[in-house]
């Protein structure tokens, strides 16, 4: 499989640059006039790339509009004046992510034609965290008044996380309790430490050398490797590496898109930031289908948040679920490709009659 061109690209403001130039592309299959549209975007350590094949697919069997964006810092466009390189050195916050999504997202409703289009939101890896942050932060302006026009910054009618899902909101009504769920065993939470790793490597790209960044993170992840403790098998790298070929992000350039991994380190010290790392409250008004591979050595999931969308279709609470796919690991999308699509495309389909 390799992956398709896009429609056309759109260029949009991802980050705030001494030039003001556009510095983002949104890479569009479909038809402006469609009644449905989608924004996606995924993690580390991709770019459009990963996302494209599935894109395409979803375009043509579900007749939608279909965006395809990547983090800030995390795409490599010489030809279009902006390498790799060219990006700020210490990357970007959080909040930086969530708007950077949320002018993607403007983007996408500039190209489409239609007066109302339904608007899902997609996202993968970290992709799926910074999109939780956007779509939270949009439900809580929506609740204060201060959010801006559906026609200018869209909020999303439905979501679809593939394989991270973090902490349910501490305002949804009747969570289950954490001791009612399960937790990772000690092996699992072994295989989370290769986000320290990734955090070490951030800084060490920042302040000291890429170049000493990536031996570093090489050397470190070989250890991990022979201890039995990367989170995930060999064919989820195999999966994704055919579909970037040549273009297939390097080490050093990796180095720098490792600044989530810091920002998460440095953020687990001030509780109160964490506190904020919810999904949105209201599952009704805009529902979440998640999505995750069961073939991993780790899960990248809030164990209370899978089990509530579980229960949110087994009683029939909204159009909410969860659903594990076998012999799947973190990249799906791309190994279960038909399999993610069906489920996906019988989401956005469904008419959601919970919406209040």
């Amino acid at each position: 499989m390799s992956a398709p061109k896009p429609d056309t690209i759109v260029p949009y403001v991802a980050y705030s640059s001494p030039s003001g130039a556009p510095n983002g592309a949104l890479c569009v299959f479909g038809d402006p006039g469609s009644s449905t549209m989608a924004l996606l975007c995924a993690g580390f350590p991709d770019d459009h790339t990963v996302f494209l094949p599935f894109a395409k697919a979803l375009s043509e069997e579900g007749k939608l509009l279909v965006g395809v964006m990547c983090l800030p810092g995390y795409d490599d466009r010489p030809e279009d004046g902006v390498p790799w390189q060219s990006h700020p050195r210490e990357g970007f916050s959080f909040d930086e992510t969530a708007r950077s999504i949320q002018e993607a997202s403007k983007a996408l409703r500039g190209i489409s034609t239609h007066d109302s289009p339904e608007f899902i939101g997609i996202f993968h890896d970290w992709g799926a965290f910074s999109g939780t942050i956007w779509a939270q932060r949009l439900e809580q302006e929506a609740k204060d008044g201060t959010t801006t026009g559906a026609s200018v910054v869209p909020k999303p009618d439905k979501m679809v996380l593939f394989d991270v899902l973090l902490a349910p909101s501490p305002s949804m009504p009747d969570i289950i309790p954490k001791s009612e769920v399960g937790r990772l065993t000690l092996h699992q939470t072994l295989c989370c430490l290769y986000q320290v790793v990734m955090a070490i490597t951030s800084v060490i790209q920042q302040y000291l050398s890429r170049h000493l960044a990536a031996a570093f993170c090489s050397f470190s992840f070989f250890l991990l490797g022979v201890t039995g403790l990367v989170p995930t098998y060999g064919f989820d790298s195999k999966s994704t590496g055919v579909l970037y070929g040549d273009r297939r992000p390097t080490l050093l350039r990796m180095t720098s898109m490792t600044y989530m991994y810091r920002n998460l380190t440095a953020a687990l010290w001030s509780p109160q930031s964490v506190l904020q790392w919810n999904l949105h409250e209201d599952w009704k008004a805009m529902p979440v289908l998640y999505l995750y591979g069961k073939k991993k050595k780790t899960q990248f999931h809030d164990f209370r948040s899978l089990k509530m969308l579980e229960r949110e279709e087994a009683e029939k609470r909204s159009l909410s679920k969860a659903i594990g796919l076998e012999g799947a690991g973190h990249f799906l999308y791309v190994q279960k490709q038909d399999e993610c699509l069906r489920h996906v495309l019988e989401f956005i389909t469904t008419e959601n009659t919970f919406a209040s």
